[in-house]
């Protein structure tokens, strides 16, 4: 488990530095708006050039291309923020469910074969619950600002699609809105609750 821990402390140090970096060149480029700095000069220059490459894909999104501000900088904080926060707890499912597999694997080698494998089952099935519910989250979330080209927004649709594909064959829209996501988390998150109670309980 000491492995384990260390590749949690890394991966959880190296998403907030990300999200510290993202949050820190963007305000940065702000900065360099408000003082005026000359654009042409070495800070100024790649200070634009980084932050740039990640608000170019915001601003060709519908919601923020026709809002009358550039509000790209501010959601890109609120994109980082929140991919950050799902990043760790996703993160934290799947060291729960390493623990869970190495508890097993321990009431395996003390002659509990059907307790060990109650609990391998049982954290495989959480930690594979909570990734599609992060998913249905994140895919909500890159519907709204229209971020359909990138290889992530591809990578979540092909997870998330089998899951919410019948539910829209059974369950009609309401006008505009599409309340399969939302039903998909309700009994996503009920399916975790009774794993929890009839397996690991």
């Amino acid at each position: 488990m000491l492995i384990v821990n260390f590749l949690y402390g890394f991966a959880r140090l190296a998403v907030l530095t990300f999200m510290g970096g993202v949050v820190a060149l963007v305000l940065l480029r702000s900065a360099v708006g408000w003082l005026k700095l000359n654009p042409f000069g070495w800070f100024a220059f790649n200070i634009r050039r980084y932050s740039e490459t990640l608000l170019y894909p915001l601003r060709r999104s519908a919601m923020v291309a026709n809002a009358r501000q550039d509000i790209a900088p501010v959601v890109l904080i609120l994109l980082s923020i929140l991919l950050g926060a799902f990043t760790l707890q996703l993160l934290s499912e799947i060291r729960a469910a390493a623990e869970g597999i190495a508890f097993g694997a321990s009431a395996f080698m003390a002659g509990e074969p059907a307790r060990g494998l109650r609990f391998v089952v049982g954290h495989l099935l959480l930690a594979a619950i909570s990734v599609l519910i992060i998913c249905i989250i994140l895919q909500v979330l890159f519907s709204w600002l229209s971020l359909y080209g990138n290889r992530l927004s591809r990578w979540i649709f092909r997870i998330t699609e089998p899951v919410l594909e019948p539910l829209r064959r059974t369950i009609p829209a309401m006008g505009m809105f599409d309340l399969t996501p939302l039903i998909a988390y309700f009994l996503l998150s009920m399916l975790r609750w009774a794993v929890q109670v009839t397996i690991l309980g």
